[in-house]
This record gives C-alpha cells, structure tokens and sequence, in this order.
C-alpha cells in the first residue's frame, strides 16, 4: 500500500514567481518614469524661470545663467535624463 500526496491545486490565489517578477519589473519601470518626468520637468523650470525683484529703487533680475551651480545643475541634470 502506498500513499500518494498531490501538489496543491493551481486554483489557489498565491502568486507565482513570474507573476512576482512581473509585478517588480512594472513596478520598476514606473518609478523610473516617474524619476525621468520629474527630472525633466526640473530641467524645463530652471531653463525658463526668471525672476524680477525691486528693493528700494534697484531692480534686479534673475536668470539660471547669472549662476555657475545652476548652469551645471542644468547641464548635469540634462545629461541624466538621457
């Protein structure tokens, strides 16, 4: 007499690891585009912004290119999203 075991059902709701897999890759790539759109979008603002300021009867302008950190901000930031 010999006693047989069966494997679980395949009906049961546990995921599989391919499944799993799946789910981290999808996961994975979202983040990174997440990362890539916000990035870009930093890149797009710090291109474009401008700023006037008047303190008594100066008036001053700022720009992204007044500033070497924010050029290279600019620059480096445009390198990544690539």
């Amino acid at each position: 007499m010999s006693i047989k075991s069966t494997p679980p059902s395949s009906a049961s709701p546990t995921f599989s690891a391919t499944s799993m897999a799946e789910t981290k890759r999808i996961f994975t790539f979202l983040l990174r585009f997440i990362a890539f759109c916000t990035t870009l979008s930093a890149v797009i603002i710090m291109i474009s912004s401008r700023q006037r300021a008047t303190v008594l009867v100066f008036s001053f302008e700022a720009k992204y290119s007044d500033t070497p950190a924010f050029k290279y901000f600019v620059i480096v930031n445009a390198i990544v999203i690539q």
